[in-house]
């Protein structure tokens, strides 16, 4: 096998391979690994050598040789072992021998790379210096891995993305448009989803129309997929945005497809215009009111009535509630401070509250409030209502969680809401996934805010157990037992997902399960490391996301998967859609695929896991969250 250096960024350093013969054991499935004694340098000049360029601390990476497919573990996490370290490069007549390194983490993933950091260390990445990692072994289980979701494609064409192309795309408007919140819905055996699409399209437009597709389980259990419809027909130098689809939970003929409308410029570069839409359907998604073009609003599709006046920042969109309310979460872009606030609608999705009936606290630039969305539960004292979330961003750059709940009474009717402000945690989450629980319980499961480099990257959860709304939104931040496995810079690639680099995180992908009394989220990460194929994780919490079961597999393939994943349950079926590239290998195009976990086979994996008691409560960091400033 060839390892070679690369810096903490994954980038591999020149003239730094060499090849490392190992010794496989193999008995069944059960294989054995032994690797030898590792002796190398990183980055050191000889004082004499004027030619020399020191690299920085990295990591060592398999270049070529990887393990054949026969000997690489089945799990999806990388199997690893921590070896013990040297001292070194001997140094004759030293005084003080140097010192080794607490020890090294030898991981093997999946994909069969080897990758080789220093534990202890920023960023696991291996010092300037000579090394020696000693002699080690892994044992792990090789063989097929569980498949426990049916892929199909959904869009019926391929999204082309070369119009969004750039070094840096999220620095110009044209490389900033498929993101972030594509959210599906089912209920009662119907399933919809919404995207964005530009596949029939001239892809120097800058365009990008709203379809949908309604499906739908039958008496015998066999899924029908209807064709894609199309929502929009936007001329040149207009997107849609954000989109999110909702079905009304007392008339599921009721759908409404939620999204934002932003118009450039004919140089593709300045917005115009920014609002916030909707289309509605009464017969089961087949028609939407007529195409919007963009400009003539029709009945029931195109601008809402409720505007600001300077437009969105993000859009959580649109979400049902049980009493046949539709809620639409979004943003106030006035005074740079992207406020959500939250309408209401009592008419089937066709008129909006005007004003809002909540709006997140005044803030003043450079604050900032980001990543907001929205899902319905319990508070812990019996009443139901909306949660809404986001992000609260100080002057100094601190990043804070914000929480309300608004208690709902049935159509039309709601009280008055509870906003409650994380200042006990700091930086502790960002841009996090939320769900909650018919008993009073909350989650958010995120990221921390630190710059993240090549190394296991643990996520965050926040957890609310259930009881009085002023005592209990005091769980810790834990580190989950599950992580963003090996991700190259957040930093760097965060918003430069296609169609080129990374891969992006979504709101809906955290999901409880109060039948099954089960906590599920989805994780994307690189496969292999340093490569630009995506993969799906899906990972299952029985103890309120303190611990989280092995991940099982969501996409059938590895190939430039995107993310912008999100999840729907129904009838314990659990639905998903995510935007693929799995049919072009050159990155350049996509479609928007979905997925479904059998409610018999999400049976069996969630009842592989013990169920700790409900209101399993972890232990408090001795504070609690402070009331509204």
């Amino acid at each position: 096998m060839q390892l070679q250096l690369a810096d903490v960024s994954g980038a591999p350093v020149a003239n730094t391979a060499f090849w490392v013969t190992l010794t496989v054991a193999k008995e069944g499935d059960r294989i054995t690994i032994y690797f030898p004694t590792l002796n190398f340098q990183v980055g050191q000049c000889a004082a004499n050598d004027p030619d020399c360029t020191p690299t920085m601390p990295g990591y060592l990476i398999t270049t070529a040789g990887y393990l054949p497919p026969e000997w690489r573990p089945n799990t999806l996490v990388p199997v690893s072992v921590v070896a013990s370290a040297g001292d070194g490069l001997a140094q004759t007549f030293a005084t003080t021998p140097p010192t080794p390194p607490s020890g090294y983490i030898v991981l093997i993933d999946n994909a069969g790379e080897v990758i080789i950091q220093q534990a202890g260390s920023s960023q696991n990445a291996i010092a300037v210096g000579p090394h020696i990692v000693l002699p080690c072994s892994i044992s792990y289980t090789a063989g097929k891995k569980e498949e426990i979701c049916f892929n199909f494609q959904i869009s019926e064409g391929e999204i082309d993305l070369t119009q969004f192309t750039g070094i840096n795309p999220h620095t110009t408007p044209r490389g900033d448009n498929i993101r972030d919140s594509h959210l599906n819905d089912a209920f009662e055996d119907t399933f919809a989803w919404g995207w964005t699409d530009n596949h029939n399209l001239d892809y120097a437009s800058n365009t990008l129309n709203v379809f949908v597709a309604v499906g739908k389980i039958n008496s015998k259990g066999k899924m029908k997929l209807g064709k894609p419809v199309q929502v929009t027909n936007f001329p040149p130098n207009m997107i849609a945005w954000d989109t999110s689809i909702a079905i009304n939970r007392q008339n599921k003929n009721n759908l409404v497809v939620s999204y934002g409308l932003i118009q450039y410029d004919s140089s593709g570069m300045s917005v115009i215009q920014l609002k916030n839409c909707r289309a509605v359907s009464f017969d089961g998604g087949k028609t939407w009111g007529g195409v919007f073009d963009g400009t003539n609003t029709l009945t029931y599709n195109g601008a809402i009535n409720y505007q600001t006046l300077t437009g969105f920042g993000d859009i959580p969109g649109v979400r049902a509630d049980q009493y046949g309310n539709f809620w639409f979460g979004s943003t106030d872009r006035s005074g740079g401070t992207n406020t959500p606030y939250l309408l209401l609608s009592q008419d089937s999705g066709v008129t909006w509250s005007d004003p809002p009936v909540y709006q997140f606290f005044a803030i003043t630039s450079p604050e900032k409030y980001d990543y907001p969305h929205l899902v319905f539960g319990q508070n812990g004292t019996g009443q139901y209502g909306v949660w809404y979330y986001t992000d609260y961003i100080t002057a100094a750059g601190n990043i804070y969680p914000a929480v309300a709940f608004l208690p709902i009474a049935g159509l039309g009717s709601y009280g008055t809401a509870t906003y409650f402000y994380l200042s006990v945690f700091p930086n502790s989450i960002e841009t996090p996934s939320i769900t909650a629980s018919m008993d009073g319980r909350f989650w958010a499961l995120g990221r921390s805010f630190s710059s993240s480099f090549f190394y296991n990257f643990p996520l965050v959860s926040l957890f609310k157990s259930a009881g009085t709304l002023d005592v209990n939104y005091a769980g810790p931040w834990l580190l989950g037992s599950q992580n963003q496995l090996q991700i190259i810079s957040d930093q760097l690639f965060e918003f430069s997902s296609v169609p080129l680099f990374g891969y992006f995180y979504t709101v809906q992908e955290l999901l409880y399960d109060d039948s099954r009394q089960a906590l599920y989220a989805i994780f994307s990460a690189n496969f292999p490391t340093l490569s630009q194929n995506m993969r799906l994780y899906f990972s299952i919490s029985r103890n309120n996301g303190l611990t989280w079961s092995q991940p099982y597999d969501i996409s059938t393939t590895a190939i430039a998967n995107r993310g912008f994943s999100s999840m729907a349950l129904d009838q314990g079926n659990l639905y998903l859609g995510w935007y693929d590239g799995r049919n072009d290998p050159n990155f350049q195009k996509i479609q928007y695929f979905g997925g479904i976990i059998p409610a018999q086979k999400l049976d069996r994996l969630v009842n592989q896991i013990p169920l700790s008691y409900p209101t399993f409560s972890i232990p408090g960091q001795g504070s609690t969250m402070l009331p509204t400033p």
